[in-house]
């Protein structure tokens, strides 16, 4: 079924003990994934000027296999190896493709937590005379002991990340196929009968100390969208967010076919009024115009940018809730837009 791609995320819900072993498996995939970065560009750059583009395959291949030495040593599960080399070959391909086209992109390296100089931000902010000087000073004050995010793991494939329930309108559940059978904290888990919450396929009950099962939840939108049996789960992320775990499910949908007009809507930005929109029919005859929108929207942005600013000066940090208020508004601008655009079926 060839389709569209969507990402569903859905929060995971683990034990103390399953915790323990989502984090285990993610550090030792981080460490494994700049094992095999470390001290690579070089050879990334050689691999660049090579113009045979299978050799380049095959040498980026060589080098991804430079990490996963350290990920057997670790322990980690050949489904998690896999799904690593992927991450890391994806990786080198992006930077040695990004050199071949002339660009200066940076090597991947790991993120270390920053620990900037905040009241030397401070005094460079207050020194400020120049637009340009002021905004480096905030940015400066705004990076002020912020940690490094965990980097996720992936499971490449979906019967690795099996997203099941029992019965039609039962608990979901994520099966992680993460644990080798000699692992000290593996347990045998059992899988009652259930149902594939992606395919609708009824399954037995069967048991696995290579697996750990991990209640999810989400919204009844991402149940009605993503489990209906009309797609088809292809590849998971695995993150970690504070104390809380998240999984990013990639599914295949059908595709739809449009079914669009010979109308084209067009969208003006502005400053004072953010925008004003316009449908035009094959002959460039005006079907609509309305009205610039969102003149408030417009004003309660600028209100909000001028409270986060008020908010550095004094704390050096933005709180969240100034970025969703923008957030909100344009949010709310954008669906008047996608209403005109659905009204006259215009692209």
């Amino acid at each position: 079924m060839a389709g569209q791609y969507l990402t569903a995320v859905f929060e995971m819900r683990p034990t103390r003990r399953k915790a323990a072993i989502l984090e285990r498996v993610r550090a030792e995939t981080e460490v494994a994934f700049w094992t095999a970065l470390e001290g690579g560009q070089k050879k990334a750059d050689a691999i660049a000027d090579e113009k045979d583009r299978s050799k380049r395959t095959i040498e980026i291949r060589a080098m991804a296999h430079k990490g996963m030495g350290q990920a057997q040593r670790a322990g980690l599960v050949e489904c998690v190896r896999h799904a690593l080399a992927r991450d890391v070959r994806m990786a080198i391909t992006s930077y040695v493709e990004l050199k071949r086209g002339d660009l200066k992109p940076e090597w991947p390296l790991p993120r270390s937590s920053v620990r900037t100089n905040y009241e030397a931000a401070l005094d460079d902010l207050s020194a400020s005379i120049a637009k340009d000087d002021e905004d480096l000073a905030r940015d400066e004050m705004s990076r002020s002991n912020r940690d490094a995010l965990p980097r996720p793991f992936t499971l490449a494939r979906a019967r690795d990340a099996r997203i099941i329930r029992k019965g039609p309108e039962g608990a979901l559940s994520v099966v992680l196929n993460i644990l080798s059978a000699r692992d000290i904290k593996a347990k045998v888990a059992k899988i009652d009968e259930g149902i594939d919450a992606t395919t609708g396929q009824i399954f037995k009950v069967s048991s696995a100390k290579t697996k750990i099962i991990v209640p999810l939840s989400c919204s009844k939108w991402h149940e009605h969208r993503f489990l209906n049996g009309r797609a088809i789960l292809r590849s998971s992320i695995i993150l970690k967010k504070d104390d809380r775990w998240f999984m990013q499910a990639q599914f295949e949908m059908p595709e739809k076919k449009l079914d669009v007009s010979d109308k084209k809507i067009g969208v003006e930005r502005g400053i004072v009024n953010p925008v004003a929109v316009s449908v035009v029919g094959s002959n460039g005859q005006i079907v609509e115009a309305t009205e610039p929108k969102g003149k408030e929207i417009g004003i309660a942005i600028r209100e909000s940018e001028n409270k986060r600013r008020d908010e550095q000066r004094r704390r050096g940090r933005t709180s969240r809730r100034y970025l969703g208020a923008v957030d909100n508004n344009l949010h709310i601008l954008a669906n008047e837009i996608v209403k005109t655009a659905k009204r006259h079926r215009a692209p």
